[in-house]
């Protein structure tokens, strides 16, 4: 909350100018306009849950492989490469059923 005062004082009493006070704190020039206008500190935009669609639409796959795993031997430790292969062609083929079906699929999911 001492930020706020520091900002409000040195721009509004001692004329610096925002963008000097955005770099001499290490902060955005944004932040600084949020200070000025009477926002608190540390306090931003409301966000979202952070999802993982990637990691969602792969999970149930990679536990099946992880729980299959307890049973390959240690003689069969060259399979292990591959599992990221059939990861890959799964991902892949699940994005094309989702793209032909009319579904946006996300940049962050493609190959």
């Amino acid at each position: 909350m001492e930020a706020v005062y520091v900002v409000r004082h040195r721009h509004l009493v001692e004329h610096v100018a925002i963008r000097q006070l955005a770099r001499e704190m290490g902060v955005s020039r944004n932040t600084i306009k949020r200070y000025l206008r009477g926002a608190p500190a540390g306090v931003g935009k409301p966000r979202g849950i952070a999802g993982a669609p990637v990691l969602d639409a792969v999970r149930p796959r990679v536990e099946a492989l992880l729980e299959d795993s307890k049973h390959w031997l240690l003689a069969d430790a060259a399979v292990v490469p591959g599992v990221f292969a059939v990861l890959e062609l799964d991902h892949v083929a699940h994005s094309r059923r989702s793209w032909t079906a009319g579904s946006v699929v996300s940049s962050a999911s493609t190959c």
